[in-house]
């Protein structure tokens, strides 16, 4: 299950993409939370909704919040919006901070604003 599990949440976020980044795209770099927070949040969503009893994602979206948390509390972490001032800088943020903390924040505006108005913003 946590291998069919990897390659749906894979797919999942890699066709995420295919609308929030192709047709919806972000301005610049510094907003590359939301790009791969969204990819990631949406294989969390199709996981749950087609393999509901595939408990053992869970145990991995457990391990990833965890792991969220710890680098969050390091003294190297960094706001999920970080300012990239040139093409160096970009391979730098791609990071837990960037695809978990991402996928939390909208995690919560989903469960705080509800599904129904989440989705239609």
């Amino acid at each position: 299950i946590k291998t069919k599990s990897f390659i749906m949440a894979k797919v999942a976020h890699e066709l995420a993409h295919q609308w929030f980044g192709n047709l919806v795209t972000m301005e610049w770099w510094s907003d590359l939370w939301l790009y791969e927070g969204f990819g990631t949040f949406m294989a969390e969503v199709a996981i749950t909704r087609l393999r509901p009893r595939w408990h053992a994602y869970s145990s991995i979206k457990i391990r990833d919040t965890y792991n969220t948390l710890y680098f969050d509390t390091l003294k190297s972490t960094r706001s999920i919006q970080t300012q990239i001032e040139n093409n160096g800088q970009i391979d730098q943020i791609f990071d837990t901070i960037i695809y978990q903390k991402g996928s939390s924040i909208l995690k919560m505006l989903n469960y705080t604003l509800s599904e129904n108005i989440f989705v239609r913003g």
